[in-house]
């Protein structure tokens, strides 16, 4: 099991799954295979990719392809989260020990998250220090109708 950065987005994270299954499927040398996901966003981005898409994304189509030139059949299927599909929930559990106990795993983390975490923290801190008064300031804003 593997762990990526805490700067990965869920979206990263699912999208990595989904290549690593992908590169599974080719070191095992398999001829068919089924990819379950619960992540539709990370399934829908893969029916419409465009070029320039996410880094990851094309690193899906590319190694998809791939093994469909070399005869390998693979299937994406997307489960429904927490519907108390019972192998969802184990597959859940995994991920989650995975990043309790998994190796790092060295990934390429797109910028949109990182500047996404950053912003999310940024707002965050400001709106402590602001919004609370410990500058010294108590700021108050007017509604517009």
């Amino acid at each position: 099991m593997y762990e990526v950065n805490s700067l990965a987005s869920i979206f990263t994270c699912e999208a990595t799954a989904i290549l690593q299954a992908l590169a599974y499927i080719d070191l095992r040398n398999l001829v068919d295979a089924t990819i379950f996901s619960d992540s539709l966003s990370t399934l829908e981005k893969l029916c419409h990719f465009q070029t320039g898409s996410n880094h990851i994304v094309m690193a899906i189509i590319d190694r998809w392809v791939a093994l469909r030139h070399k005869g390998v059949k693979v299937e994406m299927v997307w489960v429904r989260a927490h519907a108390g599909i019972e192998g969802n929930s184990r597959v859940d559990w995994f991920a989650k020990k995975a990043t309790e106990l998994g190796e790092p795993l060295e990934v390429k983390i797109p910028y949109s998250d990182v500047i996404g975490t950053y912003k999310q923290k940024a707002i965050a801190n400001w709106q402590k220090i602001y919004l609370s008064g410990e500058h010294g300031y108590n700021l108050k804003f007017n509604e517009i109708l």
